[in-house]
């Protein structure tokens, strides 16, 4: 499905800026950057916590609400369903009301206390509505890191490297999240306590170092801008 869409995209897509001379999978100058490696940190912690329910709402339905395989698909269906619609419109509310990293400051936030109140779920009803929920925050989560670390970026003929290199660190969030997840799961003696808090709490801090981000480019932003009207010529009535 992949591979189809990108094809599709490869032929209705036209660059809007010419091809640079030379094009670096990995600049390591721009990890010097503080706005980029906050954003990175934070992409990479709230990956960790994001995907646990992914991996583990049916084993959880399975084992502590007594439901069949069968009984625990429904829920991972609509986990992933509802992430249409929340991908849709919180993309367009970033797009015409807000910057896409203040989105992502309050789905990040949203996410973590859906994790923490996880822990609190006993019913197969509140089961659908934590699903329900999550899906649609969790979904918009993802869909606002291309959008966010293109808007970080005010030199936007790096905008392709960094969101590679932005894909590839922030990968690593799953080794975390599910691996990880799945230890404590065990640890617990099949309790997902331990993994629930761990999820919530990565998203904290990814919280935490998405909000620092967005204060030093906004720092860095208003700089810029006093810089260049200092520097404009200033005209006067004679």
């Amino acid at each position: 499905m992949a591979l189809g869409m990108l094809l599709v995209a490869v032929r209705l897509l036209k660059k809007r800026l010419p091809p640079k001379d030379s094009v670096k999978m990995l600049e390591p100058r721009e990890l010097k950057g503080p706005v980029f490696d906050l954003f990175i940190l934070g992409s990479i912690f709230c990956v960790a916590g994001l995907w646990f329910a992914f991996f583990y709402i049916n084993a959880f339905a399975r084992t502590k609400l007594d439901l069949t395989l069968e009984g625990s698909i429904p829920f991972l269906l609509v986990l992933s369903g509802v992430g249409i619609p929340g991908r849709l419109i919180l993309a367009y509310i970033a797009d015409h009301y807000c910057r896409p990293l203040t989105i992502s400051l309050v789905v990040s936030f949203v996410t973590s206390l859906l994790l923490y109140g996880w822990i609190a779920i006993e019913s197969i009803a509140s089961m659908y509505v934590f699903a329900v929920l999550y899906g649609l925050f969790a979904a918009a989560l993802q869909s606002m890191f291309p959008a966010v670390l293109a808007d970080l970026t005010l030199d936007h003929k790096k905008i392709g490297t960094r969101m590679g290199m932005g894909f590839a660190f922030s990968s690593f969030g799953c080794l975390i999240g599910g691996p990880g997840g799945g230890a404590l799961v065990e640890a617990g003696n099949g309790t997902y306590l331990y993994g629930q808090v761990l999820a919530g709490s990565c998203g904290i801090l990814g919280l935490l170092y998405f909000a620092t981000a967005a204060l030093l480019h906004q720092r860095k932003a208003k700089h810029i801008d006093n810089t260049l009207a200092d520097n404009s010529p200033q005209f006067t009535n004679r």
